[in-house]
């Protein structure tokens, strides 16, 4: 299995720097999320104290991972209301 190269960027959360090796096709992504996260951070910190970082990062997370569950649902339910539909229309094909 081939190696793949990987580069080095810093990325600044909160004030903070990482340096992170991600995948160079991974760049524009993480970026992004970056971007994202500082948004939220900034949010959150306007509407609410935190006694640490630790607190502030634990609710963006709740409100990402609820966020992601309501996707999976709506996913799910679309999947659910697809496959009723295509039934209905095999249905009304095989009713000849």
């Amino acid at each position: 299995m081939e190696h793949e190269e990987r580069i080095k960027i810093n990325v600044n959360l909160d004030g903070k720097v990482f340096t992170l090796k991600i995948l160079p096709e991974d760049e524009e992504t993480i970026r992004k999320a970056v971007n994202r996260l500082n948004d939220e951070i900034k949010s959150f910190a306007r509407k609410y104290q935190f006694e640490n970082d630790k607190h502030l990062f634990s609710l963006i997370l709740l409100k990402e991972m609820a966020e992601k569950e309501a996707l999976k649902k709506e996913i799910k339910d679309f999947e659910n209301n697809w496959k009723k539909e295509i039934k209905a229309f095999f249905d009304i094909l095989n009713s000849d």
